[in-house]
C-alpha cells in the first residue's frame, strides 16, 4: 500500500512537472507573439497618429495658401499647395487601411472624417473659383459664413479622438504584455521548483530502491544457498532411490518368475492357492513396472538414455508385440485390431519404439471396458513412423488433458480390470520422444474414447 502511494505521488509530481514544462514552452512562444504584437501595435499607432496629424496639417496649409492668395491676389501664394489635394487622397487611403488593421477606430468616425475632409477641400476650391470670377468681396462673403472654421473644428475634434483611442490601445497592449510577462515568470519559477522537488524525490526513491535491491540480493543469495543445499539433498535422495530400485528389481523379478513357475503347475494348486499366487504375480509385476519407471525417470533426468539407433524390421517387431498384447486383451474380451504399413527395414531407436508401443497399447487395454475394441495402426509418414492407438474407453475430460504427460499425475479414469498405474508411463514416453525429436499427442472426448498419436523419427534402409 505504501509503495503504491509513493508511486502515485512521484507519478503526480512528474505529471505536474511535464505540464509546467509544456506551459512554460507555450508561454515562451506566446510571449514572443505578444511582444511582436505589441511592437506592431506601437508602430501602427504612431503611423496612424502621424498620418492624421499630417492630414490636418495639409488642410491648414491649404487654408494658409487660400488666405495669402485672397489678400495679395498673387496666385503664386496658392500654387505650392495645389499638390496637397492629391496627397490628401493618398494619405487618407493609407490611414483607412491602417485604421481597419487596428480595429479600434469606429468605421462611422472614419467615414465622417473622410466626408469632412472632402467637404473642406471642395469649399476651398470653390472659394478660389469665386475669388477669381467674382472678386475679393464675393469670396470674402463666402468665407465669412464660418462654415470652413466649423468643418476644421470638427476635423480637429476627430483628430484628438483618434489620438486618444490609439493611446488607449497602446496602454492596453502594454498592460497585457506586463500581465503576460508576470504569468510567464511565475510558471518558470514553478517549473523550476517542481523540477527540484522531483529531483529530490527521485534521488530519495533511487536510494530506497538501492537499499531494497541490496536486501533482495541478500535474500536471493540466501535462497540460492538453500536451493543448492536442497538440490544436493534431492540428488542424494534420487541416487539412493535409484540404488534401492535397482537392488529391489532383482529379488522382485525372482519372486515374479518363481510365482509364474508355480502357477504353471496349476493342477497341483487348490483354487485358493492359485488365486493367492495370481495376486503375488500381479503385485510383483506392478512392482517391477514401478521400479522400471523410477529407473527410467532417473535416467531421463541424468540424460543417460542417449539415442542409439538399430536396424530393425518394423513389421516383424510389431507383429510379435501385437501377439503378446492380443493375449492380454483376450483376458478382458477386448478385440485388438492391427494395421501395419511400414517399410521393410528401418534404422530407429528401438528402445523408444518398444517403450512407446508398450505404454500406449497397455494403457488402451487397461482403460477399455470388457467387450470393446482397441485399434493399433502403424504407418510411415514424412520420415517418421506414426503409431496410432485408439480405444473405446471412457475418454479423458478436457480439464485433465494438460496433466496427461506430467509425472505422478493420476487422472479420474480408473482401469477396468483392477490393474494398477504408477502415473509415470506417459510422462516417460513424452520425455523420451522429446529427446529424439519425436512427438506425442492425445485426442479424446468423454464418452467417445481416446486416441494417442506418436511420431518417431526413422531412417528407411533401401536394399539394392
Amino acid at each position: 500500500m505504501l509503495k503504491s502511494i509513493r508511486f502515485h505521488f512521484v507519478y503526480t509530481l512528474i505529471t505536474i512537472a511535464i505540464l509546467a514544462a509544456l506551459a512554460s514552452i507555450y508561454l515562451k512562444f506566446e510571449g514572443d507573439r505578444q511582444r511582436l504584437e505589441y511592437n506592431r501595435t506601437v508602430i501602427l499607432t504612431f503611423e496612424i497618429t502621424i498620418l492624421v496629424n499630417e492630414i490636418v496639417a495639409n488642410l491648414v496649409d491649404l487654408e494658409t495658401g487660400q488666405r495669402g492668395y485672397f489678400i495679395t491676389g498673387d496666385r503664386s501664394y496658392f500654387e505650392p499647395f495645389l499638390g496637397s489635394f492629391d496627397e490628401l487622397a493618398v494619405m487618407f487611403e493609407e490611414f483607412k487601411n491602417l485604421a481597419f488593421t487596428t480595429n479600434v477606430i469606429p468605421s462611422d468616425t472614419i467615414q465622417k472624417l473622410e466626408d469632412l475632409i472632402s467637404f473642406r477641400k471642395h469649399s476651398i476650391l470653390e472659394s478660389i473659383t469665386i475669388f477669381e470670377n467674382q472678386g475679393f468681396a464675393a469670396a470674402q462673403t463666402f468665407v465669412s459664413t464660418g462654415e470652413g472654421k466649423r468643418t476644421m473644428d470638427e476635423i480637429r475634434n476627430i483628430q484628438r479622438f483618434i489620438n486618444i483611442l490609439e493611446n488607449d490601445l497602446l496602454i492596453s497592449r502594454s498592460q497585457e504584455l506586463y500581465d503576460f510577462n508576470t504569468r510567464f515568470t511565475f510558471f518558470n519559477y514553478a517549473g523550476l521548483l517542481f523540477s527540484i522537488i522531483i529531483m529530490f524525490a527521485s534521488a530519495l526513491l533511487i536510494r530506497r530502491k538501492a537499499q531494497k535491491n541490496d536486501t533482495l540480493l541478500n535474500d536471493i543469495s540466501s535462497v540460492n544457498i538453500k536451493l543448492s543445499n536442497s538440490l544436493e539433498n534431492q540428488l542424494l535422495k534420487d541416487k539412493y532411490i535409484g540404488m534401492a530400485a535397482h537392488d529391489l528389481r532383482n529379488p522382485i523379478g525372482a519372486i515374479f518368475s518363481y510365482s509364474e513357475l508355480i502357477m504353471a503347475e496349476k493342477e497341483n494348486l487348490s483354487a485358493d492357492q492359485f488365486d493367492s499366487m495370481n495376486q503375488i504375480v500381479n503385485l510383483a509385476e506392478h512392482s517391477l513396472k514401478m521400479l522400471g519407471d523410477m529407473l527410467d525417470v532417473q535416467k531421463i533426468d541424468e540424460n543417460k538414455f542417449g539415442n542409439q539407433l538399430e536396424d530393425i524390421e518394423p513389421g516383424r517387431l510389431f507383429s510379435n508385440l501385437c501377439a503378446v498384447y492380443k493375449a492380454k486383451a483376450e483376458d478382458k474380451n477386448i478385440t485388438l485390431h492391427t494395421n501395419i504399413e511400414a517399410p521393410n527395414e528401418i534404422r530407429v531407436n528401438k528402445s523408444v519404439l518398444i517403450q512407446v508401443f508398450d505404454n500406449l497399447v497397455s494403457n488402451a487395454i487397461k482403460y477399455s471396458p470388457h467387450g470393446s475394441g482397441v485399434w493399433v495402426d502403424l504407418k510411415y509418414h514424412n520420415e517418421k513412423l506414426q503409431l496410432r492407438v485408439k480405444d473405446e474407453g471412457p475418454g479423458i475430460p478436457a480439464n485433465e488433458l494438460p496433466l496427461l504427460f506430467k509425472r505422478f499425475e493420476k487422472l479420474s479414469n480408473r482401469p477396468t480390470g483392477g490393474e494398477t498405474s504408477t502415473g509415470l508411463g506417459l510422462s516417460i514416453v513424452n520425455d523420451r520422444l522429446d529427446s529424439i525429436n519425436g512427438s506425442i499427442e492425445c485426442i479424446s472426448e468423454p464418452g467417445k474414447g481416446t486416441e494417442f498419436i506418436a511420431s518417431i523419427p526413422v531412417i528407411v534402409i533401401e536394399k539394392d
